[in-house]
């Protein structure tokens, strides 16, 4: 018998075993870093958007009571500022995986404000300081939990990204972002932005809503109620020229949402409990109009085909399908949609492109 040899084969096996979990390891460690990355682009993307999720994310990305007051995609650097009442040094210094990077504003008296690099900060019961993209300290499975009357919404990055990205949304499914019908009509299209079944942070949330509640008339109003009475109406966003879209995620993050955006909402919650909806647009206005066997007191039902819809209008609180009035003067539906369908239809049964 060749020992030798037979240690040699040995030797080699064990060589190659080493290689093999060594390159399993920087696999795992380029991996993570990469994971670390992505979810800090997410953060600071969404962190970025505070129009559309509000100022609570940042804090709790954060974990600290700081605003994100400029972005500086030029220079790849965020720019914080933190109240003086609220300051302590280990709430800045954790922000950042390097602390030496934090660099802080200097008060100049001339121009009566905080300069740090080309920006002045004038609050002077605040700090004003920033963090290079690539020192910002995240934790990649973390929750962000909001509390929305007796409801907690709650979300992961892994989830946000996937939103961010339009991933669970309809999407392209459901037309052009923007629809031209011509003659100078330009249509936001709502259902590319309604979160399809399955969409993980939504089943939670409605999961919480729904126990006990039997019928499919009994769950939207439900959640009918959810969305009239928890999220309330932001005129900033109604304001907007060309009307500015929410993901049904940033209107629970920010608590707030136009039309639209409850709107969204609203049909994206439906969605995950396959409740059967349409968008019914107007001219100065969007609702949502349930599938279902309500009462038609207030005379707010419609057919469209064989379906019977009654109008669930989310921006009047405490509205119930079938019995609420609303002030219809001037209520004339231009275009219907459901979005598993594709684009909004207009009455006369034609589609838009």
């Amino acid at each position: 018998m060749n020992w030798k040899l037979i240690w040699k084969r040995i030797n080699d096996i064990i060589t190659v075993v080493v290689v093999c979990v060594v390159i399993l390891f920087i696999a795992l460690v380029c991996w993570a870093n990469h994971k670390v990355g992505q979810m800090r682009s997410t953060a600071i993307s969404v962190m970025s958007s505070e129009g559309f999720v509000g100022e609570r994310f940042c804090q709790l990305v954060n974990h600290a009571p700081v605003k994100l007051q400029a972005n500086m995609v030029d220079e790849e650097m965020l720019y914080f500022s933190i109240p003086k009442a609220k300051y302590t040094k280990d709430n800045v210094l954790q922000m950042s995986t390097d602390p030496k990077a934090i660099q802080v504003g200097k008060w100049n008296s001339e121009k009566s404000g905080y300069v740090l690099g080309t920006l002045v900060y004038s609050d002077p019961k605040a700090y004003f300081f920033r963090i290079p993209w690539d020192k910002l300290a995240i934790k990649t499975d973390e929750w962000y939990k909001f509390r929305l009357g007796n409801y907690q919404y709650m979300i992961s990055l892994d989830e946000l990204n996937n939103l961010l990205e339009d991933k669970g949304l309809y999407g392209t499914e459901a037309g052009s972002y923007r629809i031209s019908e011509g003659n100078g009509y330009d249509l936001p299209n709502h259902g590319y932005f309604v979160a399809k079944k399955g969409e993980p942070s939504l089943q939670r949330l409605v999961a919480q809503m729904l126990r006990g509640a039997k019928s499919n008339e009994e769950r939207a109003q439900v959640l009918l109620d959810f969305v009239s009475g928890n999220i309330k109406y932001d005129w900033q966003l109604a304001g907007y020229s060309g009307q500015a879209m929410q993901r049904p995620n940033e209107v629970l993050m920010k608590g707030s949402g136009s039309c639209s955006g409850k709107s969204i909402l609203y049909a994206s919650l439906l969605e995950q409990v396959d409740i059967p909806y349409y968008f019914f647009y107007t001219p100065e206005h969007i609702t949502v109009c349930v599938v279902g066997k309500f009462a038609n007191n207030n005379k707010l039902a419609y057919n469209i085909g064989k379906d019977v819809c009654s109008v669930a209008e989310t921006t009047a609180k405490n509205f119930v399908i079938g019995e609420s009035r609303i002030n219809t003067e001037g209520y004339v539906v231009d275009f219907f949609q459901r979005p598993s369908d594709g684009a909004p239809m207009t009455k006369d049964g034609r589609g838009l492109k």
